[in-house]
């Protein structure tokens, strides 16, 4: 007898026909929910965990169908994308049972809504949003109120974000709503399964089918010539050009490789590098910022073999069904072990098949870290969950979405509901009140001593604020110099960081802010860097202080002799250049997991801890405000998860580190934090997007109006202002391990070591790739080549000109203009130059005119005045970007020897435009 037995007639033979016997999962799974328990079910994918909950429930369904009216099951998944192809899964199932089933996003049109409220389904599979929407739906709201099952896809996917107390609420709302209902939670990789199960309310744990092989290794491809020849054409550098050429050999033997990089501007790099590359096969991508439509053909192409070659950041993370794979490459070290078994498990996706992995690194350190993750991938140590502790914006928008739902509520009442969320279950009913406060000082609720409910405000709110991703604009950098995108900025750095008249670093080149607009920063090439401050390039993947450890330990072991380095799947490449890592800093010193080094550089002082990245960015900042003060100057600090460098603006202080390492006391760590991060970039950054959540700011508001220093500086005992902490200490800092590791240091358990001597090579390592120092001022076009090039574009233009006696237009490109110019037809040399699309003819034919067509035909006749007098440099002046008449005469006007020196002022005259072109009507 099998767990298929248990089942109902029609849902068994479904099941035998979909899978002819239980898998592992599916075998303990289904006689578990199907006795009615709240069930965590923990399998990789592939395994049939889906069908582990999906035949119970429904078989349960299809039971007790006298009371479905309505909706009876919600399937809950993190993705709109990933909902899709769960519906297209489900109706194979849900066909042959006479289920009705559909789905409902944020992209579902507004007729299907129609339909879904006039013939609700019997299973509604949605986002966690679109359930909160629901809850506060008059009409379709009454629908829940049969709801008996509920199954969560991608728990972990959930649970580390704001999305997942979001989803604890809503789910506490749905249970008063409809008396109760069984819960289903499904993940592939959960690295404290108690934790979740007690998050979602689930009292039973299955985990099964964890021993599916799964082959993995770390490469590390050296450039050959033909990779040096290859890397002019390809623009970018060998060591690139060789990750390539394997990617290139692993996608023409295999049948379909997915190719998973960690940022959107590596997937398009990669992808264009393969577009550049004659005879190499054609490569999709995949990231969160293409269109809907052009991530959905991309998926199709790669589902039905078209395409070889995928590349995609984590779109693809999750189950979206893109065929069979049959290998998965990660570029560069994935960083995080749950990260590498979800991505890698999307190969082998079948019973019979088991998942493969290549992990292409970019350099040795990375391929030791690369290595440590997967020697704990293959152990099964997964990464511990770290989940938002009683998070006051969310608070805030179910508080509004409960006014919204009953019109008024009890204060006491709701706060137990609220506690009854595992994440608010320390929430204190001071905090419960200040919230209500600050929305009631919104105008989005009315408060009285015992009940809150609806105003106006409440429903845009509500409706607007339900997604707790946060939206972030992009500004535009414009070279004026060149009139070219040089990058893109995040609002928030815009916002907090950038005025006209300052100067930033990105793309390793200083650059000063001509003017800041709605949409663009407009800058030109600056050459000094002093004063300037570095761009935000988004947030790094954390590496976990146990992997970090780990790392620590290999090192002390290959610099002892005594590495054995077959756990860690390194190929013959990559083992290599690790243990030559490795060993060339020998003769200096090698940190590990219990000895940290400190070794100055000019003014940096590189403290080497392998603590991970959160421990290493809270001992940074930690350090850096104390000796900042301790100095009365500012200690810049970078760290990542293996050392922590701190810039001093005059000598290095190795001896204050050493200081305030022993000395701090450790209760007040979080204290000194606290009190440091308000005057930082990383606060206002926070504070922007909780402030939005809590409807403190309009969702697109223009901000460059707004003070937000003041604004902070006004709520500073608000609910707001704790958020903002509360988010930065859960997800960028690590108050509790810092304490842990000072207090090793102090007792002596961890060595404190100074270095003192040549510089290692770990050094140089550090400032070339983690600091970037020999990349931090690269070599601008000289003004002499962007002359160069306006004028080979100037010269290619083809001219409009018209003659203002005899109305007669013709066309010439500007290089094969006469330096004194007639009207082909009469021999006028009054002849204007025309820019756009206007109709000049008309306006010449005209005897009455406008006060705007009088402006244009005064305007005609000057550049005919102009052109009469200059010729052709008349009309390679007016040509010039945002260059009238009345700029071009000055610029025409001024004596110079050569044609470059025209350009020359036509370049400075186009740099006035851009930065006052805002202010022109």
């Amino acid at each position: 007898m099998t767990s298929f037995d248990q089942l109902s007639e029609v849902v068994r033979k479904i099941a035998i026909e979909r899978f002819k016997k239980p898998t592992p999962i599916q075998e303990t799974a289904i006689p578990m929910v199907l006795s009615g328990k709240n069930t965590l079910i923990i399998a990789p994918t592939g395994t049939g965990k889906t069908e582990a909950a999906l035949f119970p429930v429904l078989s349960k369904f299809l039971e007790n169908s006298s009371v479905n009216n309505g909706i009876s099951i919600i399937y809950i998944s993190p993705l709109k994308s990933l909902n899709r192809d769960l519906l297209e899964r489900i109706q194979l199932l849900t066909k042959k049972l006479n289920i009705t089933v559909a789905v409902r996003h944020g992209d579902t049109t507004q007729s299907e809504r129609s339909k879904q409220l006039k013939e609700p389904p019997q299973v509604l599979v949605t986002t966690p949003e679109s359930v909160n929407l629901i809850l506060c739906a008059p009409k379709m709201s009454a629908h829940l109120e049969n709801v008996r099952y509920v199954i969560i896809d991608e728990v972990h996917e959930l649970i580390e974000s704001k999305r997942g107390a979001q989803l604890a609420l809503a789910l506490e709302r749905l249970r008063e709503k409809s008396g109760g209902f069984q819960t289903v939670g499904l993940s592939a990789t959960v690295g404290n399964a108690s934790l979740v199960a007690d998050f979602f309310k689930l009292e039973s744990v299955i985990e099964a089918g964890m021993e599916r092989k799964m082959e993995l290794s770390v490469e590390l491809p050296k450039y050959s010539k033909q990779d040096v020849e290859l890397s002019n054409r390809l623009h970018a550098t060998p060591d690139v050009v060789a990750r390539l050429r394997r990617l290139k050999e692993l996608i023409e033997k295999y049948r379909s490789v997915l190719m998973f990089v960690n940022t959107r501007s590596t997937a398009e790099i990669l992808s264009s590098r393969f577009e550049a590359w004659e005879g190499a096969n054609k490569v999709g991508v995949h990231h969160s910022s293409l269109s809907k439509d052009v991530r959905v053909v991309a998926e199709k192409s790669f589902k039905d073999g078209s395409v070889k070659g995928l590349i995609s950041t984590s779109s693809l993370e999750l189950g979206i069904d893109i065929g069979l794979i049959d290998l998965v490459v990660q570029y560069s070290s994935p960083r995080q072990v749950n990260r590498l078994i979800q991505r890698v498990g999307r190969s082998g996706h079948e019973i019979t098949r088991f998942p493969r992995g290549i992990i292409m690194a970019n350099d040795a350190e990375d391929a030791l870290e690369s290595a440590v993750i997967v020697k704990d991938s293959i152990e099964r140590k997964l990464d511990e969950p770290r989940f938002f502790e009683k998070p006051l914006d969310v608070l805030a928008h179910q508080l509004a979405g409960i006014a919204l739902e009953k019109g008024s509520a009890s204060k006491l009442q709701t706060f137990e509901t609220v506690r009854r969320a595992y994440p608010y279950r320390n929430l204190e009913l001071h905090e419960f009140e200040a919230v209500i406060r600050q929305l009631t000082g919104e105008g989005i609720l009315w408060s009285e001593e015992e009940a809150f409910g609806k105003r106006k405000k409440t429903r845009l709110y509500y409706y607007f604020g339900v997604s707790m991703i946060p939206d972030e604009a992009r500004y535009f950098v414009k070279d004026i110099s060149t009139n070219k995108n040089v990058g893109v900025l995040d609002e928030t750095f815009v916002v907090n960081n950038l005025s006209p008249g300052g100067l930033f670093i990105t793309r390793g080149r200083p650059w000063h802010i001509a003017d800041i607009t709605e949409k663009e920063v407009l800058v030109e090439p600056a050459y000094d860097i002093s004063g300037a401050i570095p761009a935000w390039e988004g947030e790094n993947i954390p590496v976990s202080f146990n992997a970090a450890q780990e790392f620590g330990r290999v090192m002390k072991k290959i610099s002892s002799g005594k590495a054995d380095l077959s756990p860690y799947f390194l190929r013959s490449d990559a083992a290599d250049a690790v243990e030559k890592y490795v060993s060339e800093q020998k003769g200096f010193f090698v940190p590990s997991d219990s000895d940290v080094f400190i070794e100055t550089f000019d003014n940096f002082v590189i403290m080497y801890s392998c603590f991970g990245s959160k421990t290493n960015e809270t001992i940074g900042k930690l350090l850096s405000v104390l000796m900042s003060s301790f100095l009365g100057e500012t200690v810049a600090m970078k760290s990542d998860p293996y050392r922590v460098i701190f810039e001093f603006a005059n000598v290095p202080r190795v001896d204050l580190i050493k200081k305030f390492i022993s000395e701090t006391d450790l209760n007040q760590v979080r204290g000194v934090l606290e009190h440091s991060l308000l005057r930082t970039y990383l606060f206002r950054s926070k504070f922007m997007h909780v402030a939005k959540r809590f409807g403190l700011f309009e969702r697109q508001r223009d901000y460059q109006s707004v003070s937000i220093s003041r604004v902070i500086e006004a709520v500073v005992d608000s609910p707001v202002y704790a958020e903002t902490l509360n988010e930065i200490f859960t997800e960028k800092l690590d108050v509790e391990r810092t304490k842990l590791v000072l207090s090793r240091i102090q007792s002596g358990k961890v060595h404190l070591k100074e270095y003192k001597g040549e510089t290692s090579p770990f050094t140089k390592y550090a400032l070339s790739r983690v600091m970037r120092l020999p990349e931090l001022v690269l070599p601008h076009r000289p003004e002499a080549e962007i002359i160069d090039i306006m004028m080979m574009q100037t010269n290619a233009k083809t001219a409009k000109l018209f003659c203002t006696y005899c109305n007669n237009i013709f066309y010439s490109k500007i290089e094969d203009l006469p330096e004194k110019i007639k009207c082909p037809s009469c021999k006028s040399p009054m002849v204007a130059f025309v820019k756009g699309k206007e109709d000049v003819k008309s306006l010449f034919a005209k005897k009455r005119f406008s006060s705007d067509e009088k402006k244009q035909r005064a305007e005609l006749e000057r550049t005919a005045s102009l052109l009469s007098a200059y010729g052709r440099r008349g009309v390679i002046a007016l040509s010039g970007k945002g260059i009238g008449a009345d700029t071009a005469a000055r610029v025409l006007g001024k004596r110079r020897k050569t044609e470059q020196e025209l350009f020359k002022d036509m370049l400075e005259a186009q740099k006035a435009f851009l930065k006052t072109k805002r202010y022109w009507k």
